[in-house]
């Protein structure tokens, strides 16, 4: 199958470079990303029953309506060497016509909540630097090292940034079999590219539409948020190359929300974690440093469905630096997402914490740390 058109939302030609395939094939919506209703989901079915219609992931659902809505095409390809025929509303193997699944197209409603947080998001472990060896505490925080690898003296522009960025997001889902997600997601980016023309790359200059689109994109689930927690997660594994495919995207998230929110109007926050004796011990330590991206979630009930441990973290800790502020860790991105009732609160890389105490709830059969945030942020 193939598409004339350049405004074609997929790609078939895999010989083409990658920046070609981003620069000549992606047609760019004429709103932001944000700026636009999403009210529907694609469904598809495997069998005979009728009850066991499976939701396609989140981006897949994203890539989905938007070939629908253009009406370019009659089909659309999705990761996997999957077609999705809108004609006939079926989805089938790029190479077995004869093995077909049903799909479906259902109005959400307005109103629905999301009662359980996403497993893969909210309950995996956190990475603390304590677990580090001493040689990987001795380099430079990986953000530092991309400053100084990519832009301490250099020139570079923000559309630099956001380029790079959405390059390093095709590069990774390439190599994990996720070319149509990365796409789309990359997509994204270069829709809001030219409102960094002529911005220098610098800490605390991220322009609102290149920040909140990082955002959006981080609250997708996708394997971009996992890529980007892994590198934070294994530090002493990364290399230039990994560095420069995901940093990028980390700096212009990271500084956009630093810059721009603050915690004051959330106090406490709250984790739902697996956690053995020895693992839980790591948290019990004075002072303890999280390495990655780390998301909590603003509502308690919300934590505790999932895991055998809640954290809860206390953001109301006075800067010792400025009285008329407190210590700041993380933003509010709940407003960027799809799922606005896991009330999600980000913390970012390098934030540190100290220990509060430990208590055992019979009544949930659930361990409870309390941690403080605390002043020192190596970022």
């Amino acid at each position: 199958m193939g598409c004339t058109s350049p405004t074609c939302v997929y790609v078939t030609n895999e010989t083409q470079p990658v920046h070609s395939l981003v620069e000549t094939n992606f047609c760019l919506l004429s709103a932001p990303v944000l700026q636009r209703s999403r009210n529907f989901q694609w469904y598809w079915n495997s069998t005979k029953d009728q009850e066991q219609w499976q939701k396609y992931t989140d981006v897949e659902n994203e890539f989905i309506e938007d070939a629908y809505n253009e009406k370019v095409t009659t089909e659309v390809e999705i990761d996997g060497n999957y077609i999705i025929d809108f004609e006939h509303l079926v989805q089938y193997k790029k190479k077995d016509l004869h093995k077909q699944f049903r799909i479906k197209r259902v109005q959400l409603d307005r109103n629905r909540t999301n009662v359980h947080l996403r497993q893969a998001r909210f309950v995996t472990p956190v990475m603390l630097a304590a677990a580090c060896t001493p040689l990987v505490l001795q380099k430079d925080p990986l953000p530092k090292q991309y400053w100084k690898l990519e832009l301490e003296n250099k020139i570079k522009t923000m559309a630099d940034l956001v380029e790079d960025a959405a390059l390093g997001i095709i590069k990774e889902g390439t190599a994990l079999g996720k070319v149509h997600e990365a796409r789309w997601l990359a997509k994204q980016l270069f829709t809001v590219k030219h409102f960094g023309n002529d911005v220098r790359a610098q800490y605390s200059r991220v322009p609102r539409e290149i920040g909140e689109t990082c955002v959006y994109l981080y609250t997708k689930e996708s394997f971009w948020y996992k890529s980007v927690n892994d590198l934070f997660r294994k530090p002493e594994a990364v290399t230039i190359d990994q560095l420069k495919t995901c940093a990028p995207f980390c700096h212009l998230m990271h500084w956009y929300l630093k810059k721009t929110y603050t915690t004051d109007s959330v106090t406490t926050v709250y984790r739902g974690l697996n956690l053995n004796d020895e693992q839980r011990q790591e948290f019990t330590k004075a002072n303890i440093k999280f390495t990655s991206f780390t998301s909590a979630t603003k509502t308690r009930g919300n934590a505790e469905h999932s895991g055998n441990t809640l954290l809860i973290i206390h953001l109301n800790v006075e800067d010792q630096f400025n009285e008329a502020e407190d210590v700041i860790c993380g933003a509010d991105i709940s407003a960027f997402s799809d799922f606005p009732d896991e009330e999600e609160f980000l913390i970012w890389p390098g934030s540190d914490f100290r220990f509060v105490k430990e208590e055992y709830d019979r009544a949930k059969e659930k361990y409870v740390i309390y941690l403080g945030s605390s002043q020192n942020d190596y970022i």
